[in-house]
């Protein structure tokens, strides 16, 4: 029995990534007759010279990275979660053991590689600092209500007040949160001293790195396995000559030793990736399709897939992964139009509240 279920996961995990790479490359239209210089790229990355081709990613880009990644962690989940651990060496054992952790890698590089391109004045840190947050608290916190009802409405009426706050079994979105005061604490000090960001940043997320490891141990290592893909993908971003880029990523590669040869090999397949990927958002353009919208909606995809894709597939009684991407998708989509709709509404109704009180002081 356990021998069909294998089978028939590894046929669906090797088609869901042939879909994947089909899709992406029908996406990709090239951009111009420019050709690559691999060897220029590094050096451009560790701000030793001019190069004809940096190391960057589009927002759209970036976009489908994120869908795909979404994805591999559905992938990896379900492995854990349907056929356990033990697995003998196969598609099902790799994908369990190594997509999630890629994927991860690449959410936190884009988180920072992202805030490295926003350009920030000291007098606005602290209202960037809290969209920044309410930007990735809200969306938990109303995932965890509807998360709630569906539990309810599925015969699980129990209800926890740490659950609804988004404060239970949630690691992601409080280390981003992590990773956003240090940032914008950080911004702050280099702003108000001159001294280099990029040297301040490390120093702050090398403390928490200590901090983390010791705190959180090793049964909650999520949080100190990823302040080196964060740094990456913000020394990246900054692609300035700058002293202290070479020093920076020596330094957090140390960060890995703690972790592993796993992690460490998690690590160079991410990047590796990425340099391709890279490469290839600098010759060609990426259109929107499917994995596009994926991407718009990964960060629903990954708040709901466990929390509500999995007990509908469940409910429905059919096992498979490509169900449960299929259910999640739909869900995730639903979740952010009602989410952008019940924000815009909130928007309307404090901007005519505050109407009749301009009006009264004019």
């Amino acid at each position: 029995m356990f021998q069909n279920i294998l089978l028939r996961t590894d046929i669906e995990y090797a088609f869901i990534a042939i879909l994947l790479v089909c899709l992406f490359l029908a996406f990709c239209k090239r951009r111009n007759n420019m050709k690559p210089t691999i060897l220029g790229n590094w050096v451009s990355v560790l701000g030793g010279g001019k190069s004809c081709l940096h190391i960057s990613f589009s927002k759209d880009m970036s976009v489908v990275i994120k869908g795909i990644a979404c994805i591999m962690i559905l992938m990896s989940h379900y492995s854990t979660l349907v056929l356990g651990g033990g697995l003998p060496r196969g598609i099902s054992y790799y994908i369990t053991v190594y997509a999630a952790n890629i994927a991860l890698i690449w959410f936190m590089f884009f988180s920072g590689y992202g805030l490295a391109l926003k350009d920030i004045e000291k007098d606005r840190i602290p209202i960037e600092l809290k969209k920044r947050i309410l930007k990735v608290y809200l969306p938990l916190v109303f995932v965890c209500l509807v998360t709630t009802l569906v539990k309810a409405f599925l015969g699980d009426w129990r209800i926890s007040i740490t659950y609804l706050l988004g404060l239970k079994d949630e690691w992601y979105v409080l280390c981003i949160i992590y990773f956003y005061l240090i940032f914008y604490i950080a911004s702050y000090i280099a702003l108000r001293t001159q001294i280099n960001k990029t040297l301040v940043l490390s120093i702050f997320m090398l403390v928490y790195y200590i901090i983390a490891y010791h705190i959180y141990g090793e049964a909650q290592a999520h949080y100190y396995r990823f302040p080196f893909s964060f740094m990456v993908g913000y020394v990246i971003a900054n692609r300035q000559k700058n002293r202290f880029n070479i020093a920076v990523l020596l330094s957090f590669s140390l960060t890995l030793i703690p972790l592993g040869l796993h992690y460490i090999k998690c690590y160079i397949m991410a990047f590796a990736i990425l340099f391709i990927i890279g490469i290839t958002d600098r010759l060609y353009r990426i259109e929107h399709g499917f994995l596009f919208k994926l991407g718009t909606i990964s960060f629903f995809f990954y708040l709901s897939h466990q929390r509500i894709g999995y007990p509908i597939m469940n409910a429905i009684g059919i096992s498979s992964c490509v169900l449960w991407i299929i259910i999640t998708s739909g869900v995730a989509i639903a979740l952010q139009v009602m989410f952008n709709s019940l924000n815009r509404a909130t928007i309307c109704l404090s901007q005519n509240k505050s109407l009749p009180q301009k009006q009264n002081k004019t």
